[in-house]
């Protein structure tokens, strides 16, 4: 996508993978999430570890572009959000 972008003059669309984005003095990270069903199945399991990762390498990349610098609020996005409604998910909760 990022080659399409440049052949094609877009200079002003990024795309949020597995990192972050400054925009006016805020720090934008996000991933896709998963909808999660109860029960949970084998496939959604599988997806959502790797949403969790990729949650996890974007907020790591979000930290380091605040560092040695003055504070900046994070916001996180996600297509679908960690909850149930029977309960929270954890593994998208930061330590």
């Amino acid at each position: 996508m990022k080659k399409f972008l440049k052949d094609n003059n877009f200079e002003n669309i990024d795309f949020l993978h597995n990192n972050s984005i400054e925009v006016e003095n805020k720090i934008i990270c996000g991933t896709r999430g998963w909808n999660i069903n109860e029960p949970l199945l084998d496939n959604s399991k599988k997806i959502l570890a790797r949403e969790a990762l990729r949650l996890e390498l974007s907020l790591q990349d979000a930290i380091k572009k605040i560092e040695n610098t003055e504070p900046k609020e994070i916001i996180e996005f996600m297509h679908y959000p960690p909850i149930t409604l029977q309960n929270l998910n954890t593994d998208f909760m930061p330590v």
